[in-house]
């Protein structure tokens, strides 16, 4: 991908960061191979971008569930069933994974896993749901409940807010009751690891809490310069920028495993086994995909991704690596991280139903595209995407400088900036819909999310309005 002033065009290459310099006999070879593929019918960089022969991926139905507004919907797979819940009018949706029912339920506004039972929570309300949906005999907590998450007991942990204090509360959803409660600051990272609590109070420290008395263990200090965070129900993993260090919850003991390279600020994403998958890079860069081996420390591959967002959700699913991150799902071969197969789309969430080799992912209006293999793929569409910026009234004197020029755009993720009159021009390849996005200090009224059309190939967005501060005020 080659970035220009307002123009960004995307160049089919290689997904891997690091290249071998090519003699004339190596140049000569990919010269034949280039030849028997052009004859084969496909092209080099077709093959490379529309994902192995053997595999491949492809859209299977989209649905647009009814939201009444409020929060970032949120996303949890459940047997056979993709709940979508975190809205206003206390309700949420499930859908059948094979038939793709879709039915609606209420008496909760947010659900999580408490062992083998699916719980949930409205306001002061924690408990069980039934096979209907409904909570059943829930437990009122007295304050407005924030979050809550279980582990693999009866005791589900709740945080809650009241007059201006945070508390942690442990609750037994079976006899139905407060077991103990503590004020803390406002927990981050809260997770139930085993028989323990764990939470971030500091940037630089955990606590740990016992799950049935509540009891205050002794505090757990962090890594230095700590990328990452994930716990089990025995240990603690922290991915440093040098390090891979677990930690060992009842015994106390650390084995700290130095890594052979130096990563970049990141996110620890999973855990296996044998595997550790970060994403990291400095922010605002391109970020890169690294998995390292939890025996040796040594990395295993490190992928180069176009995304430039700091955060992202990754699932391990029969082989294959599914990366939601800016506004593209991404599948890859967990061993190689060969890049096998991605779409532009604009959802959040992702999850996997048991036993199926589906995804779900999940947009902010209540969309819920599900993803499948497939024999057939579809092909990357070339597209042209322009539009303009332009003020709404005319500025005052007081903007010497023009706020529509050199501005920052993303049109999914290809990047580029617009020229002195406020055009933008982007020109690439993608599967799926283009998200545009335009860092300003100003007000813009952008466009819905502009699906790719077979055939088509110019998309036009029009004129994009800028409010300046004096047309609020």
């Amino acid at each position: 991908m080659v970035e220009g002033l307002c123009v960004a065009r995307s160049a089919a290459q290689p997904t891997y960061h690091a290249l071998a310099m090519k003699t004339p006999r190596r140049r000569h070879r990919r010269a034949v191979i280039t030849v028997l593929l052009l004859i084969l019918g496909g092209s080099p960089a077709a093959h490379a971008n529309d994902g192995l022969p053997s595999h491949s991926w492809q859209r299977l139905r989209t649905q647009q569930l009814a939201f009444a507004g409020g929060h970032q919907p949120q996303l949890l797979v459940d047997g056979r069933r993709a709940l979508v819940f975190g809205t206003y009018g206390n309700s949420w949706y499930a859908v059948d994974t094979a038939t793709g029912t879709v039915s609606q339920h209420s008496g909760a506004l947010n659900l999580f896993r408490c062992g083998r039972a699916l719980c949930g929570y409205a306001y002061d309300k924690v408990g069980e749901l039934d096979a209907r949906g409904q909570l059943v005999r829930p437990v009122d907590v007295g304050d407005h409940v924030m979050g809550a998450v279980g582990g693999r007991s009866s005791i589900v942990v709740a945080w809650t807010y009241s007059r201006g204090r945070t508390a942690l509360v442990g609750i037994d959803r079976k006899a139905r009751r407060i077991v103990w409660r503590k004020r803390t600051p406002v927990p981050s990272d809260l997770v139930v690891a085993g028989r323990y609590v764990v939470y971030r109070p500091a940037a630089n420290q955990l606590q740990l809490l016992e799950l049935k008395t509540g009891r205050t263990l002794a505090p757990y200090q962090a890594a230095a310069q700590m990328l990452g965070l994930q716990t089990s129900d025995r240990s603690i993993v922290e991915l440093g920028r040098r390090t891979l260090i677990t930690s060992e919850i009842a015994s106390g003991k650390r084995t700290v495993l130095r890594l052979a390279h130096t990563l970049e600020p990141g996110q620890l994403l999973l855990l296996s086994a044998s595997s550790a998958y970060a994403l990291t890079g400095k922010k605002g860069h391109r970020k890169r995909l690294v998995r390292i081996d939890r025996q040796r420390g040594s990395l295993a591959f490190s992928v180069r991704l176009k995304t430039r967002e700091d955060q992202a959700q990754l699932f391990l699913h029969r082989g294959w690596l599914h990366l939601l991150s800016s506004d593209t799902l991404y599948v890859l071969d967990a061993q190689t991280g060969q890049l096998t197969w991605q779409w532009n789309t604009a959802a959040k969430e992702i999850g996997f139903p048991n036993a199926t080799g589906v995804s779900f992912v999940l947009h902010h209006d209540g969309r819920l595209e599900v993803f499948g293999p497939s024999r057939a793929s579809q092909p990357m569409q070339p597209f042209v995407l322009r539009g303009r910026i332009a003020l709404n009234t005319r500025p005052k004197a007081r903007f010497a400088q023009s706020p529509v020029a050199g501005l920052p755009c993303r049109v999914g993720h290809f990047p580029c900036r617009t020229d002195a009159a406020g055009r933008f021009v982007v020109r690439g390849r993608a599967r799926g819909e283009l998200v545009i996005d335009i860092k300003t200090p100003y007000e813009i009224n952008l466009p819905q999310p502009i699906a790719l059309k077979e055939g088509k190939r110019v998309y036009d967005v029009g004129v994009l309005p800028l409010y300046t501060y004096s047309d609020c005020h």
